[in-house]
């Protein structure tokens, strides 16, 4: 018996005796946003990306409005929930400092917790690929789309949420 069949069957063998199988990549259970939880048991399939999630999928902090579903009272009041569960999850070992530090920036660069603000996409010229992204209201970000129209730039209103990561990639 050649060496690649002895191979094989030995393989095969240790395959039965174990149960162990491998799992192809397309067999694999879907997270459509890549929050770590498959999304048979997500609870909330749209989480924006680096969002601290309880283990049903959901933000702890979501941006909208407070996890009871009250308003937030200003953007800092949103600012500390994230910062606390951040710090909490550090303590507990569940987060490294350098992922704790990312978590709270991208809280602070965002509109969360004030309705008044949108994430404004502003672009050098019509050929630029990645923009700026900054935070302004929505009827600032069209004045200075106007503006920038003239020099063949572009401001455009990205909604609410946070410019980390840069929402302004095409």
């Amino acid at each position: 018996m050649s060496q690649w069949i002895r191979c094989a069957l030995l393989l095969a063998a240790v395959v039965a005796s174990t149960g162990v199988t491998r799992v192809a990549a397309q067999d694999a259970p879907e997270d459509g946003d890549a929050d770590g939880v498959v999304d048979i048991a997500d609870e909330c399939l749209d989480t924006p990306a680096g969002t601290l999630i309880d283990d049903s999928g959901c933000s702890v902090c979501p941006c909208d409005a407070t996890a009871a579903g009250a308003p937030w009272s200003s953007r800092w009041e949103y600012i500390a929930c994230v910062k606390a569960e951040a710090k909490r999850r550090r303590a507990a070992g569940l987060l490294r400092t350098r992922q704790m530090r990312v978590a709270i920036r991208a809280a602070r660069r965002s509109s969360c917790g004030d309705a008044q603000l949108s994430r404004c996409c502003v672009y050098a010229d019509f050929d630029s690929d990645v923009g700026q992204c900054r935070l302004m209201t929505s009827d600032a970000c069209d004045a200075l789309d106007e503006r920038l129209f003239e020099s063949d730039g572009a401001a455009d209103d990205e909604g609410g949420g946070s410019c980390l990561p840069n929402p302004c990639v095409f």
